[in-house]
């Protein structure tokens, strides 16, 4: 069967079939990560584009709770460039920009490809010339406009995760969870040679949605309280600095169980905070000791080391570290003055264990 008469067949059964399976539990982490390469660090918040670098692939369906970096350098590299110049039909360029997520361009088009909140919520507009329609992509519900002739827009939110239509799930996890894969393909020049838009856009979602969501481990998500707190579990550290591209709830979980290790015994009398962001909190009426990784922008104020990595110091026992040169990973530790450690010293193993081979 030709290209074309698959992309014809598959926009004719997605569009009018609708996901069957949706109450499948939430599965999976990380494959294990590429090793981090030795590369030229980022730079400061305001570049609007940013290079590919290995990550790991997601498995089941934990891409919903991936830092938004992490998504979209997945998204990104999901199929390679051969792929993606068969699919646009030219050469193509990949780049993660900071605003519209994974931004593709070859053979006169550009694709741009990120995640967000509910199936229903995501914002597929329909345009002037274009036309509505639900149904499947890549295996999974789906809405999208499309431009018949193929000259114009054409663009699909599809839910990764049954809960990209759960409004509880999406209520619950609204800071933290973005179920729902949202694709547009345009023209680069209007009147430009290009192949249709709306073909372009069904086979890639055929090939980029399986690919995101291969089978894995089952991983439930977890219950949520109304501040944010989801129940603790030991998890061991991943090393190298790969837990900025774990998902958010496991980076919690980690972070949790090292500080609890870190503080022998008086961890015994301190509660255990972990949230769905990522946070990781210690504490008892008398102290608290906070640890969590950011991943909005890379650390501009660094005016010294931590562990041999770039930190800012502050005067209420925080500190902060960039943990890799090419990833907007940034530790945060904040230790209150009456708490059993050394604000500095926790700093310093923390970032230790965290970046150890």
């Amino acid at each position: 069967m030709s290209r074309t008469s698959r992309t014809v067949a598959a926009m004719a059964l997605g569009f009018a079939t609708l996901l069957a399976g949706c109450d499948k539990p939430v599965a999976g982490l990380p494959a294990a990560a590429v090793e981090p390469p030795a590369t030229t660090p980022l730079e400061p918040p305001g570049r609007r584009l940013l290079p590919l670098r290995p990550v790991p692939m997601p498995a089941g369906e934990s891409i919903a709770f991936l830092p938004r970096e992490t998504t979209r350098q997945v998204l990104c590299q999901a199929i390679d460039e051969d792929k993606w110049a068969d699919l646009l039909g030219g050469d193509v360029t990949r780049q993660v920009h900071d605003t519209f997520g994974c931004e593709v361009r070859g053979g006169g088009l550009r694709v741009r490809l990120d995640t967000t909140g509910g199936l229903y919520h995501a914002g597929v507009i329909n345009l002037s010339g274009t036309e509505e329609r639900t149904g499947d992509l890549g295996g999974r519900r789906a809405r999208a406009v499309v431009t018949p002739d193929g000259k114009g827009i054409s663009a699909a939110a599809v839910a990764l995760t049954p809960a990209a239509e759960s409004e509880e799930v999406l209520h619950n996890y609204v800071n933290s969870i973005r179920p729902t894969l949202t694709i547009s393909v345009t023209a680069e020049e209007y009147g430009s040679e290009h192949r249709p838009t709306h073909e372009v856009m069904v086979e890639v979602a055929e090939e980029v949605v399986p690919a995101v969501t291969p089978q894995g481990p089952t991983f439930a998500v977890p219950d949520r309280k109304a501040n944010g707190e989801i129940p603790f579990t030991e998890m061991p550290l991943v090393r190298k600095g790969r837990i900025v591209d774990m998902p958010l709830p496991h980076q919690g979980m980690q972070l949790c169980t090292l500080a609890r290790e870190l503080l022998g015994e008086h961890a015994n009398e301190a509660k255990v905070t972990v949230t769905d962001i990522g946070r990781c909190i210690l504490g008892t009426d008398r102290w608290n000791v906070y640890t969590y990784i950011n991943h909005f922008s890379p650390l501009e104020d660094a005016t010294e080391l931590i562990s041999g990595r770039p930190a800012a110091v502050g005067p209420h026992g925080d500190a902060r570290v960039q943990l890799r040169d090419d990833a907007p990973g940034v530790l945060h530790t904040q230790v209150s003055r009456n708490a059993p450690v050394d604000p500095w010293a926790y700093a310093e193993e923390v970032t230790s264990r965290l970046l150890a081979g």
